[in-house]
Formats: C-alpha cells, sequence, structure tokens
C-alpha cells in the first residue's frame, strides 16, 4: 500500500503491522490506525483542524 500526503498529514503505510502511522507537519500530533479508510478519515479531520474556521468540511 502506497503513503499518502493530506494536507499536512502524512500517511506512512507499515507492511510489517499493516498500520497507517499519521503524522502532522505543523505540530507534534502522531497517530497508528488500521484500516486504511479510517486512517484517511482522520488524516482529513486533522488537517482541516490546521484550515481556517470558514474552510472546515467537518461542519455539523
Amino acid at each position: 500500500m502506497e503513503n499518502l500526503r493530506i494536507g499536512v498529514v502524512e500517511v506512512e503505510h507499515d507492511e510489517r503491522t499493516t498500520h497507517d502511522h499519521l503524522s502532522c507537519s505543523v505540530c507534534s500530533w502522531q497517530l497508528g490506525v488500521s484500516p486504511r479508510e479510517y486512517a484517511v478519515r482522520i488524516a482529513h479531520r486533522h488537517d482541516d483542524s490546521h484550515q481556517p474556521d470558514t474552510v472546515r468540511r467537518d461542519v455539523p
């Protein structure tokens, strides 16, 4: 599985554990998670948290 970059979040896949490791280029936030669909959703939400409120996609 390939690595992704979603905004400020890097999603790196670990073949050994089959988990994705998320890390932010703006703050010290990091997370290990599986499956990939969940990792992508979390990465988008974290990236949104670094955007101005007018641009956020996670409006209820």
